[in-house]
């Protein structure tokens, strides 16, 4: 696939390298690549000993633009929202009411931290592993880190010399598959940390009546 002068569009995530002649569209939920393309003067403008590194441009790009407008997206959604326990239906408590709630609240919050930092030495633990994807003739290699930003790109320049502009896109796009592949099988194999104590504590405060009845120990 290959086009006069580089495309963007508003509902796509698309980024080039300083060319022109690389462009890469990400899907803008997942931020993964789902489409790559040449220009049809990439050999003049780019050629072979160019293109990784034009490539890792345009995809790194692609990237910023992803996560930036995933932190819009992060901030319209965060709005005030209403306490999550009146002060009015705290001050009805008896003191003792109250004692006895706070030490509620204390035991789940330390419950939520104890799974907050499991959670993060998983992740930890995994942060140094990296996962590669390559075609089925081993000619174009992508690796990715658990978080799924290009981290690598290996190219066998004497096939890419040789290749046509359909195959070269054809090939990169089939090494990127290969390559979230071999990641979400990682992820697939690792079992997910239980978060019962969070997923309480989320539950609680988005119904203040249910946070209310939890403190008074009338919903176990």
């Amino acid at each position: 696939m290959q086009w006069d002068e580089p495309e963007e569009s508003s509902e796509t995530v698309t980024a080039t390298d300083d060319t022109g002649c690389v462009q890469v569209t990400m899907d803008p939920s997942s931020g993964r690549v789902v489409d790559f393309r040449l220009s049809a003067l990439w050999r003049d403008k780019v050629g072979v000993a160019g293109f990784t590194d034009a490539l890792a441009s345009a995809v790194t790009r692609a990237r910023l633009k992803y996560l930036e407008a995933l932190r819009n997206k992060t901030q319209q959604r965060d709005r005030p929202t209403v306490p999550a326990l009146p002060p009015e239906a705290w001050r009805r408590l008896s003191l003792e009411d109250q004692l006895r709630a706070l030490g509620r609240i204390a035991g789940l919050l330390k419950a939520v931290s104890a799974e907050a930092s499991e959670v993060l030495r998983r992740r930890q633990t995994n942060t140094t592993v990296d996962y590669t994807g390559s075609d089925t003739r081993h000619v174009v290699r992508i690796t990715l880190n658990t978080a799924e930003a290009l981290v690598g790109v290996t190219i066998d320049e004497d096939w890419l010399a040789a290749a046509s502009t359909a195959r070269v896109v054809s090939v990169v796009k089939e090494a990127f598959g290969a390559a979230y592949a071999c990641l979400q099988s990682a992820r697939d194999s690792t079992p997910l940390t239980p978060t019962p104590a969070t997923d309480r504590a989320l539950a609680l405060t988005s119904d203040p009546h249910a946070f209310l009845r939890w403190l008074r120990q009338e919903d176990d």
